[in-house]
């Protein structure tokens, strides 16, 4: 049995449908174009069958869009009390300490056991505990009242920043989740009007065009095309780099479709990195990205890293090989 093409097989699952804004962008173009052919019975039937895919595809991706940059912003503000925390805050409270407890380093152990050390590094988590907790046992201390309230006030500030972006995670899990559903209710809703075209356009199959372009299946940018319609999948870890684990040389050309919920760093190499030879960019969250050759690529192979840019989400980028379009 032969081997069937991609696009029969699976429409749904391709590169090209992953990508939540270049699906908007074609939706978008078809029911345009359908809507402008809408006193004609044949065309108001496939704008009518693909209007309720569209609304809902829209109304589930604009939503996401509103709860990506609620999580983002609430993880920029949360990065900084953490900054703070690891800087100044703690700097002023293991000063004071010291200068109080100059005589009795036992009360200043109790209170900092490892120093500095668990509010600059490991998980934000952890970091969170243990300053809610320092500050908890400082309150305590009447000896502390002149920096206790301070350092309890900002405890809580850093808790509700934590609270609040874990509930924007929440919700942007919810919302990618419902989004997922759509995009393959769409891509079936595409699949079908194409179907519908090919019918009304059998004679003449390039006006299929004015409506709807199948190459955009697999196209990258315009004038690309897809070399075939292998997916590579490199996931990640919260702040993880990985290797790609392609093969990669200086004539391909890359595209890469973020379809997780991290933005995702990028940067060529010609060996392990860090490397004095490097390109570097930046994917964000449900869009896609031409990465080419760098201008000082030669005919040896190149190395393809990825790390995902995000304290709490996992990365996921596809990768496919495309070629200029010759025509």
């Amino acid at each position: 049995m032969n081997k069937k093409h991609l696009i029969f097989l699976n429409h749904w699952n391709t590169t090209f449908y992953h990508n939540y804004r270049r699906t908007m962008e074609t939706a978008d173009q078809l029911k345009q174009s359908l809507y402008a052919n809408y006193d004609d019975p044949i065309f108001k039937v496939l704008y009518d069958f693909f209007l309720p895919y569209y609304t809902e595809f829209r109304a589930n991706y604009l939503l996401w869009l509103s709860q990506m940059k609620t999580y983002r912003g609430s993880s920029l503000a949360l990065d900084e009390f953490i900054k703070e925390l690891s800087g100044p805050q703690i700097n002023i409270v293991d000063t004071f300490l010291k200068n109080v407890y100059i005589d009795d380093n036992k009360k200043y152990v109790t209170l900092m056991p490892k120093k500095r050390g668990p509010f600059q590094t490991g998980t934000y988590t952890d970091r969170i505990l243990q300053t809610e907790q320092l500050a908890d046992s400082m309150i305590l201390r009447t000896e502390l009242h002149l920096i206790a309230p301070n350092f309890k006030e900002f405890s809580i500030a850093l808790g509700e920043g934590r609270d609040e972006q874990r509930i924007n995670k929440q919700n942007v899990k919810s919302g990618s989740a419902v989004l997922e559903k759509s995009r393959v209710a769409i891509a079936g809703g595409l699949f079908y009007v194409y179907g519908g075209l090919i019918q009304i356009f059998y004679e003449t199959p390039e006006d299929i065009a004015d409506f709807y372009e199948i190459n955009q299946m697999f196209a990258k940018k315009t004038g690309e095309v897809a070399a075939n319609p292998d997916v590579t999948v490199v996931d990640l870890e919260p702040l993880e780099t990985k290797e790609a684990g392609m093969n990669f040389v200086p004539t391909d050309i890359i595209s890469a479709s973020d379809v997780g919920n991290s933005d995702i760093e990028f940067w060529i190499t010609d060996g392990t990195p860090p490397n004095a030879n490097t390109k570097k960019g930046i994917i964000h969250s449900g869009e896609e990205f031409l990465i080419k050759p760098p201008e000082w690529a030669t005919s040896d192979c190149r190395y393809l890293y990825f790390k995902c840019l995000d304290n709490e989400f996992n990365g996921i980028i596809h990768l496919v090989k495309v070629n200029p379009a010759t025509t």
